[in-house]
């Protein structure tokens, strides 16, 4: 792939990334949500979604969680099932994780066979990305297991954003807006507000969601919008990048990439998201400008 194919593609990830609340991706005529995994009736027990699980009740203490995507290693639907009493109390970062949570596992869940067999003929069109994509593809299977069969799908998602945001948590309310703005239109004075609003805040999942507003869709809103990096892919990058140096998972097994690959189609090599920006992305002529926009958004980001 060329970079300017490529510029292409991230300029559009946006794009992509809203089609994943819109489409009705469907791997088979009346398929069956059945997980490709067996469990003792124990452990499918454990995996109820946390609407369940908060009926039972958990025990957990009522320490914030921390905002930002799920651990790796995570399995999400215990995950969610710990969080959801949390999110039920009030607690924002909880209920933006459950969000980011069931983004990431909603096409899993909703056919698991579907899914990994779709994961596997997109490796027989790409032969040289074959096992990358395989990898991505169980890393998500096995994180997503637990969902298989739930309704964890874009109606889901928005509710526990929506509840997030009213709880004060940035990221939603960024996610939301940026949605909104891409879909709809915002004004300048509104964009400008929510990234100093972001900024502000620090919050690497708010630098990552206001990242593909700050790219080609704010593009002929430059001047309105400075001091602000944006309007271009390099000031995407740079928010994207940001967002890695003040904590998000950015690494080639963090949600980020596997669903860069699995659901936008692009970055299936599995590259980090610095890595990806700087070698395939950009020119190198952009590097230095890139690196500049990085260290003033983390600097701005720590005052």
């Amino acid at each position: 792939m060329t970079k300017g194919r490529v510029v292409a593609a991230a300029g559009g990830f946006a794009a992509a990334a809203l089609l994943i609340w819109i489409a009705i991706f469907v791997y088979g005529a009346g398929g069956t949500a059945v997980s490709t995994r067996t469990h003792s009736t124990a452990d499918h027990q454990s995996r109820h979604p946390p609407e369940l699980a908060a009926a039972s009740g958990s025990g957990v203490d009522n320490a914030q969680a921390p905002s930002g995507s799920p651990n790796v290693q995570a399995d999400l639907a215990n995950l969610t099932a710990t969080l959801y009493p949390r999110s039920e109390g009030g607690d924002g970062n909880a209920s933006q994780q459950i969000a980011s949570a069931y983004q990431e596992c909603w096409l899993y869940a909703m056919n698991p066979i579907g899914f990994t067999e779709d994961m596997r003929n997109r490796g027989k069109l790409r032969p040289d990305l074959a096992t990358k994509i395989a990898q991505a593809s169980e890393i998500t299977s096995d994180r997503c297991d637990g969902f298989a069969g739930k309704k964890i799908g874009p109606s889901a998602i928005n509710a526990m954003l929506e509840r997030a945001a009213r709880q004060g948590n940035m990221a939603a309310r960024t996610e939301l807006f940026v949605q909104n703005a891409i879909l709809k239109g915002a004004t300048s004075e509104q964009i400008k507000s929510a990234a100093v609003d972001v900024l502000a805040s620090g919050d690497p999942e708010a630098f990552a969601a206001i990242a593909p507003l700050m790219g080609s869709p704010s593009a002929g809103e430059l001047q309105a919008l400075q001091p602000i990096p944006a309007g271009s892919p390099v000031s995407e990058a740079a928010w994207n990048i940001a967002a890695c140096r003040l904590g998000r998972q950015c690494g080639p097994d963090s949600r980020a990439v596997l669903q860069m690959c699995l659901g936008g189609g692009i970055n299936c090599e599995l590259r980090d998201i610095q890595s990806f920006y700087e070698q395939v992305v950009l020119p190198p002529a952009d590097i230095p400008k890139l690196r500049q926009l990085v260290g003033l958004l983390t600097q701005g980001a720590k005052q």
